[in-house]
C-alpha cells in the first residue's frame, strides 16, 4: 500500500487540469451546452415520430403507446479549412428562394451565401454508406430543362352539332312519296327527300301564277304605279313559297310551265346520313313537325375531360392528336374548338372539345378515342423525379444529398407534374443539387425524430446565416411555442357546435390570426383549416371542423398546451362522422351532430398539459 501512495496526488492534479481545460475551452466561438439538463430517455410514437415526450404515455394523434428512444449526439461541427459555397438563397421566404448565383430574390432582398457545412432547413441525417445501400437510397440531379406538359385523356366520337340538319315542315299536307325511306342511308346535297301534297302550297302557287299573268297582260302604256304594284304582288307570292321552304328550282319550274304542281319535292340541304325518320310514305304531316334529321359526318367532335390543374394551359386553337381504336394505324390531328367554362364538381374536370376532319367518312360516332395534347409551359424549369418529393398535404419535402452520408430535409414547393414521372420545383432547390428518389420516407422519419428531440431538450438548431439587418425581422421559432391561444378557442368552438350554435366570423378571424403568429407549418395548417368556417351555416362549419380538428391534434403533438386550458385534454372519435375532436372532459359532447347524437363518440387518447 505504501508503494502506491504517490498515485492519489497525481490523479488529483490530472483531474484538475482536465476540468480547467474544459472550462477554458468554452468561448464565444464554441458556445456551451444549454444549462437545462436533457433527459436521458425520451418517448416517441413509432407512427408519428414528431411526437416526443419526457415520460411514457399515449400518442395524442393515433392513441398508440409511446416507445422509448435514446437522445442522439448533436450534429458535427464545421470542417476545418476553406468553406465550399453551395448556393445563394433568401432565408425569409418559405419555401426558400434558391439560386446558383448572387442577386436578389422575388421579395427584393439580397441573396445570402450558404456553405456546405451549414444546416439550412432542419436537422441533417447521417447514414453509414453501407446502410444507405442496404435501404435502397437512390439519388438524381436537379435539372434545368424546358418544361412541356403532355396531357393524355380519352373520349368518344360524336356528331358535330353544327353539321346536323332537321327537316321540319311549315305547312300541313301528306307525304305522297318518300325518297329517303331508310334510316342510315346516305343522301347527297340536293337529292329528293319526299314529295309533299299540300292544299296551302297549291293555293300559294296559283296566287303566284295569277300575279305573273296580271303583270304580263299590262298594256305598254299602263301607269307606272300600277306596274309597280303588280310587280310587288308577284314578289310577295314568290316570297311566301320561299318562306314555306319550297325549293327555288320548283318555283322556277312552275313559272316556266305556267301550271301549279299538285306535289312539291323537298330536297336535302347537305350531304349526310339519315339518322332519324318519323314518317312513312302516305303519312299526314302538320306544320312544326320534324320529319327527318340528316347529319353531315365530314367533321366529328370529341368531348375530352381535362383535369382542373391542366385547364389553365389549354387554349382555343390548340392542336390535338387523336388515336382511334378502330383505326390504330394512324393518329388524326384536330383542333380544340371549345373549353367548358365550368368544372364538374364530382370529377373535378372540364370538357375540351376537339374537332376532327372525317372527309373520307371512315370514322363513326361512338368510337373510342385517346387524345394527346402537348403544351409548352416554360423554356426553363427546375425538374426532379416526382418520387423525390414527399407531399404530406401540409408540407412538401425533398432530401438533398450533402455528401459523406449526410442528407438534409429541404422544404420545397412543387409545380406541375409531367406524364413521364417528373415534377417541377418552384422553390427550395437549386440547379445541380442532388435529391433522394428512393428511401426518403425512412430519412424523413429519422429527420423529424431528431428535430423533435432537439426541440424538447432545448438543443440549439443550427440556423441559416441571416441577411444583415434582417435578424430583427426573422419570425420567432415555434419549436417550443405554447398553443393555448389556438387550443382554448378551438375547445370553445367544439362546445358551441355541440350546443347547436354556429361560430361567429369574428371568432374565426381571431383564431386564424393567432395560428399565423406561430410561424410554423402546424400553425399555418390550423389557419388554413379554420378559414373555411367563416360566414358559413352550421352544417358547413361542422364539415370543415373535421379538418380543423385534425390540424389542432397535429399541433398539440408539435407544441405544448398549458394546464390553464385544462388539466387534461381528451381526443374523442365519432365512428358515425368518421372524425375526431378534442375536449376538456371525457363526457362526450359531439360537435358534428350536436343534440341529434350528442353522446356519439369514444375517447381514443389523452393529451397531457404542462405547467406554464
Amino acid at each position: 500500500m505504501k508503494s502506491i501512495s504517490w498515485l492519489a496526488p497525481l490523479l488529483a492534479v490530472i483531474a484538475a487540469g482536465a476540468i480547467g481545460f474544459q472550462i477554458g475551452s468554452r468561448s464565444p466561438f464554441h458556445p456551451s451546452a444549454p444549462s437545462t439538463a436533457a433527459p436521458e430517455t425520451l418517448w416517441t410514437c413509432s407512427m408519428h415520430p414528431q411526437v416526443l415526450r419526457d415520460k411514457p404515455g399515449t400518442c395524442p394523434i393515433c392513441g398508440m403507446q409511446l416507445t422509448p428512444v435514446r437522445k442522439e449526439a448533436g450534429a458535427p461541427g464545421a470542417p476545418a479549412g476553406e468553406r465550399k459555397l453551395r448556393y445563394w438563397w433568401d432565408p425569409m421566404m418559405s419555401p426558400p428562394y434558391i439560386s446558383n448565383k448572387p442577386g436578389k430574390s422575388p421579395m427584393g432582398m439580397d441573396l445570402v451565401a450558404v456553405y456546405e457545412d451549414e444546416v439550412r432547413a432542419g436537422p441533417t441525417v447521417t447514414i453509414d454508406p453501407v446502410l444507405t445501400q442496404n435501404i435502397g437510397v437512390r439519388v438524381a440531379p436537379v435539372e434545368e430543362v424546358p418544361l412541356s406538359l403532355s396531357i393524355r385523356t380519352v373520349g368518344y366520337l360524336r356528331e358535330a352539332e353544327t353539321h346536323q340538319h332537321d327537316i321540319t315542315l311549315k305547312v300541313n299536307g301528306w307525304i305522297e312519296r318518300l325518297h329517303a325511306d331508310t334510316e342510315g342511308m346516305f343522301v347527297k346535297k340536293g337529292a329528293p327527300l319526299f314529295d309533299l301534297y299540300s292544299p296551302d302550297l297549291l293555293v300559294a302557287q296559283e296566287e303566284l301564277l295569277l300575279a305573273r299573268r296580271a303583270l304580263e297582260r299590262l298594256p305598254a302604256g299602263a301607269e307606272e304605279r300600277l306596274r309597280l304594284d303588280t310587280v310587288e304582288l308577284v314578289e310577295s307570292a314568290r316570297q311566301k313559297l320561299a318562306l314555306w321552304n319550297v325549293p327555288k328550282s320548283a318555283v322556277d319550274e312552275m313559272l316556266r310551265t305556267g301550271k301549279a304542281r299538285a306535289t312539291v319535292t323537298f330536297r336535302s340541304p347537305a350531304d349526310g346520313f339519315v339518322v332519324e325518320k318519323t314518317v312513312v310514305q302516305g303519312s299526314a304531316v302538320e306544320a312544326r313537325m320534324k320529319l327527318l334529321r340528316i347529319v353531315d359526318q365530314s367533321v366529328l367532335w370529341i368531348d375530352a375531360q381535362i383535369y382542373e390543374s391542366q385547364i389553365p394551359y389549354l387554349k382555343i386553337g390548340q392542336k390535338a392528336r387523336a388515336s382511334i381504336r378502330g383505326r390504330p394505324e394512324a393518329a388524326i390531328e384536330g383542333d380544340v374548338i371549345f373549353l367548358s367554362p365550368q368544372v364538374n364538381a364530382m370529377t373535378r374536370a372540364a370538357t375540351a372539345r376537339i374537332s376532327l376532319p372525317n372527309r373520307e367518312l371512315l370514322l363513326k360516332p361512338g368510337l373510342f378515342a385517346t387524345v394527346e395534347l402537348s403544351v409548352e409551359v416554360s423554356p426553363r424549369a427546375l425538374m426532379v423525379p416526382r418520387e423525390a418529393v414527399i407531399d404530406t398535404g401540409v408540407r412538401q419535402v425533398a432530401f438533398v444529398v450533402l455528401g459523406a452520408g449526410h442528407f438534409e430535409p429541404r422544404l420545397v414547393r412543387m409545380g406541375l407534374e409531367t406524364g413521364d414521372g417528373r415534377a417541377q420545383i418552384l422553390a427550395g432547390l437549386a440547379p445541380g443539387e442532388r435529391v433522394v428518389t428512393s428511401g426518403q420516407f425512412l430519412l424523413d422519419s429519422e429527420s423529424r425524430m431528431r428535430e423533435a428531440i432537439q426541440k424538447l431538450t432545448g438543443e440549439r438548431l443550427l440556423q441559416p446565416p441571416a441577411h444583415p439587418g434582417q435578424e430583427k425581422d426573422r419570425p420567432p421559432q415555434a419549436s417550443k411555442a405554447n398553443s393555448d391561444t389556438i387550443v382554448a378557442p378551438y375547445l370553445e368552438w367544439a362546445r358551441e357546435l355541440a350546443s347547436d350554435r354556429a361560430i361567429s366570423p369574428a371568432a374565426v378571424q381571431s383564431l386564424v390570426e393567432a395560428a399565423r403568429t406561430l410561424a410554423s407549418e402546424a400553425g399555418n395548417a390550423v389557419a388554413d383549416a379554420a378559414t373555411p368556417l367563416r360566414d358559413k351555416p352550421i352544417k358547413e362549419q361542422r364539415d370543415a371542423f373535421k379538418r380543423l380538428s385534425e390540424a389542432v391534434i397535429e399541433l398539440t403533438g408539435r407544441t405544448t398546451v398549458s394546464n390553464a386550458v385544462g388539466s387534461k385534454l381528451f381526443v374523442i372519435r365519432c365512428p358515425m362522422a368518421e372524425a375526431r375532436w378534442i375536449q376538456t372532459t371525457d363526457d362526450v359532447a359531439n360537435p358534428y351532430y350536436g343534440s341529434a347524437m350528442l353522446e356519439c363518440g369514444k375517447v381514443t387518447a389523452v393529451i397531457e398539459t404542462v405547467h406554464p
